[in-house]
């Protein structure tokens, strides 16, 4: 797949834009933790049985790059899901192998590798039944989880794919 490539614009270099030079520090604590919430809003997406990252999810990833630049002292965990149809090894896999494609996406904008966390939970940790198509299509997702310096959970994201 080819990827188009745009110019990364800081979120923080339009708020600073916007407040004038008042503003110039990095935002902190509160402030990441609500740009991130807002930017992980947006679902992320691959094509079916793939890990191929759909296009219509590139935004997501092209801001959350823009928050690791703004946020330096920031670590996300990516984990990965599938719905339960199927066999359980090969969900893991698939699950794993999604999550590993956005971070690499990510680590391929400058985000740096050491501040991801990636996992593949498979069907194990589901959001709703798997017996209706809007259940798998729910369980089926990307998380993003936003963790402080010592990895601990602070703002978990739902992405459903």
């Amino acid at each position: 797949m080819t990827i188009a490539r745009r110019p990364l614009t800081s979120l923080f270099a339009v708020v600073l834009a916007l407040a004038g030079p008042a503003a110039a520090a990095p935002p902190a604590g509160d402030a990441c933790e609500t740009m991130f919430a807002w930017i992980t809003a947006e679902q992320v997406g691959f094509h079916a049985d793939s890990a191929e990252l759909r296009q219509s999810s590139l935004n997501v990833l092209y801001r959350l790059a823009e928050f690791a630049r703004d946020c330096p002292a920031s670590r996300i965990a990516v984990t990965g899901h599938t719905d339960g149809v199927g066999d359980a090894g090969y969900n893991r896999v698939l699950s794993e192998q999604r999550a590993r494609a956005v971070a690499d996406f990510l680590e391929s904008l400058g985000f740096p590798g050491d501040r991801l966390v990636v996992r593949g939970a498979g069907a194990d940790e589901p959001l709703d039944d798997n017996a209706t198509a809007w259940g798998r299509k729910r369980n089926r997702r990307i998380e993003f989880d936003l963790l402080d310096a010592e990895g601990a959970g602070g703002g978990a994201s739902e992405n459903a794919q």
